[in-house]
């Protein structure tokens, strides 16, 4: 129900136990038929007993323990309307049983799953390490690889700061007076968000600022728990922020000569930027930010009519990009006739470097077909792909038809290119393949793994700034990591039990083709698991999951013989 009074939560359901719900204006979620008719449920009802006994209580209490079978009933239904469909007859009779399991506790009434309606394997996105898996087709099955990917290629990941440089526009003549005073109040508000941080585990400050926590504290590991921890630190900043603040203005209070004022403000606040900025050792950057009214104001005062990055991640990888072509770390090669047929809308050289540096990621992530290597994808593909993109984002035109200009004037980067290529790319990987020929011209072969390449990069530059095909030099020198462990089926290997010899096997074999610092094999028999773990740099990790990752029939074979297939 949702209520026209100014209130503090107009939005309420009928029963107040805290439901939760989102609204989402999205044409594409729109059904555009007529919905099932609703299904037809008992009221399933026991003879009401006059004079309940503490008895009574107990026994219900343990039939309600041995007859709770709404977690079962639920999945159940799940991995059915994953294999089939929710109309399917198998989930219209479990989701009659579900409205029993529901009301159990109302009712004292309950029903129980037949053989047949009992899962027999599970989708992958049910986690179910215990239970025989397979890959879903469907959308939960897309997302959970998509997250579960940039989850394990970000594993080891680091969002601690790096290369902090002060902005020189931010940097207001006299700041220096007001320097001693900043570093004071600095670290006071370090102090207190310190204490912030550790008192709910949380990592960094990012994730206070962002609300997206990666690990609390132990006490805190229901989802309940995690949403209010999350009202209860929002809080705690705005109060910290609001108190930082009010300290600041303190000392202008009652003052005269308002221009005198207004500039000893502005060189406060660049003070309070300036030591934050320039302290190599910084664990935290926001401390300046409780004022950014002042320091947005004194950016505007100092850019004047130059116009502004539109965004300095972006810049600092275009300055990358031009470091690297200076060096003549990027391809050269650009011969094709399919570049005759695009007209280009802005400097026809950036956007041949953005398409070499694509290709040597390209290259680098194998996935440019070469002489040997089949089944990958060939140049000229890959370039369709490219002025595919390209042309949507109003960079070039074909020569055939007419450019779309957007409204605004675009801002043309090379780095604003390639960011436009992965962010088009991941999206086809929630498309079958039939619905990506209506969306691009011509067909793709690999197309999953080129979109779960570009999931994977864009998403690491999201995270740490880096795009990792430009780095070089001392950067690229990658320290060990130890590997979250992974589960694979015992049923992988010649024999289970798994003998020793064939795990020995396995590991050199996992070793050699990932290149791993070490790796290690243990079987647990209950589960009928064999659980892979390991330490190496970010590369060999990468390279040994995804060996992990292939299929069953290429996995039984490598485990079997040392030799991997397509390798």
């Amino acid at each position: 129900m949702v209520t026209v009074k100014n209130r503090d939560a107009p939005i309420r359901s009928s029963d107040l136990d805290g439901d939760e719900y989102s609204v989402l204006w999205n044409d594409d979620l729109i059904f555009h038929r007529s919905n099932e008719p609703a299904g037809t449920f008992h009221s399933a009802q026991q003879d009401a007993k006059k004079n309940i006994t503490n008895s009574d209580m107990i026994d219900f209490l343990v039939e309600y323990i041995k007859n709770d079978q709404v977690g079962v009933v639920s999945n159940a239904h799940l991995v059915h309307a994953d294999q089939k469909d929710i109309f399917s007859d198998v989930c219209i009779r479990i989701a009659d049983k579900f409205s029993y399991a529901v009301d159990f506790a109302k009712t004292g009434i309950s029903r129980h799953l037949s053989p047949s309606e009992k899962p027999s394997k599970y989708p992958d996105f049910t986690e179910k390490s215990d239970k025989e898996t397979y890959q879903s087709k469907k959308a939960l099955g897309k997302m959970f690889r998509v997250a579960r990917d940039y989850e394990s290629e970000n594993e080891n990941a680091s969002i601690a700061y790096q290369d902090v440089k002060v902005d020189s526009d931010l940097e207001y003549p006299g700041w220096e007076q007001y320097k001693d005073n900043a570093i004071q109040s600095r670290n006071k508000f370090d102090a207190l968000l310190k204490t912030v941080l550790r008192n709910y585990g949380i990592q960094h400050e990012a994730e206070v600022f962002s609300g997206a926590f990666t690990n609390l504290h132990c006490r805190f590991h229901e989802r309940k728990d995690r949403e209010d921890i999350e009202k209860v630190v929002i809080r705690c900043i705005k109060r910290l922020s609001k108190s930082m603040h009010e300290e600041f203005l303190e000392e202008f209070k009652d003052r005269g000569d308002v221009k005198q004022i207004d500039v000893r403000i502005l060189q406060k606040a660049s003070a309070w930027y300036v030591v934050t900025y320039s302290d190599s050792n910084a664990k935290f950057l926001s401390f300046p930010w409780t004022v950014a009214k002042l320091l947005a104001n004194i950016k505007l005062r100092k850019i004047g009519d130059r116009p502004l990055l539109f965004s300095p991640i972006v810049e600092k990888m275009n300055n990358q990009i031009k470091l690297c072509e200076s060096k003549g770390m990027l391809p050269i090669s650009m011969t094709s006739n399919l570049w005759q047929e695009y007209r280009f809308i802005c400097d026809p050289s950036l956007v041949q470097l953005a398409f070499r540096v694509l290709l040597l990621w390209a290259e680098n992530e194998k996935m440019i077909e070469k002489s040997g290597l089949k089944n990958l994808i060939t140049f000229n593909v890959f370039l369709k792909l490219f002025l595919h993109v390209a042309e949507k984002a109003n960079y070039v035109a074909r020569k055939d038809g007419n450019p779309i200009i957007s409204q605004a004037k675009p801002l043309f980067s090379a780095a604003s290119l390639c960011l436009e290529f992965f962010r088009f790319c991941l999206t086809l990987r929630f498309y079958q393949k039939f619905e990506i020929l209506e969306m691009i011209p011509f067909s793709i072969p690999k197309y999953s793994a080129l979109s779960k390449k570009c999931v994977v990069a864009y998403h690491q530059f999201a995270l740490a700034g880096k795009f990792e095909t430009l780095e070089f030099g001392d950067r690229r020198k990658e320290k060990c990591f130890p590997m979250k462990p992974v589960s694979i089926d015992s049923r992988l290997f010649p024999e289970v039990p798994v003998s020793r010899t064939s795990l020995r096997r396995a590991q050199e074999a996992l070793r050699v083709h990932s290149g791993v610092e070490d790796v290690s094999l243990r079987e647990i028999s209950e589960s009928k698991k064999v659980v892979v773990s390991a330490n190496g740099t970010v590369q060999s990790l990468k390279a040994l999951k995804a060996i992990l990752k292939k299929k069953e029939q290429h996995l039984t074979y490598f485990f079997s013989t040392g030799l991997l297939p397509g390798a």
